[in-house]
């Protein structure tokens, strides 16, 4: 059986903006609070930014900064077809290991 290879911090990025431009064009199926005005993601994106991996939703708010490890996390729960922010993915991954 072929070793299976690990995806760079670029690939995860770039894999991560594909799923926040796609969820971009469909502003509905993106969950907000309801205590909230809902509104669509704005402009997002994700990039490498040395070991780290930078995801921003909305253009007027800041960046976060991803480690490996909750990049991979976020990626694996968007690829199974979730929608949300990477603190979904972690916290349903918490709630998973516990």
């Amino acid at each position: 059986m072929a070793k299976r290879l690990r995806l760079t911090l670029t690939k995860i990025a770039d894999r991560i903006d594909g799923y926040l431009h796609k969820l971009e064009k469909v502003p509905h199926l993106f969950p907000h609070h309801p205590d909230t005005v809902p509104h669509p993601l704005d402009e997002p994106y994700a990039v490498r930014r040395g070991n780290r991996i930078q995801v921003r939703y909305l253009s007027e708010c800041r960046p976060w900064d991803l480690t490996r490890e909750e990049a991979e996390c976020y990626l694996r729960w968007l690829r199974a077809g979730n929608v949300g922010k990477h603190w979904n993915a972690i916290r349903a991954a918490e709630k998973k290991a516990a």
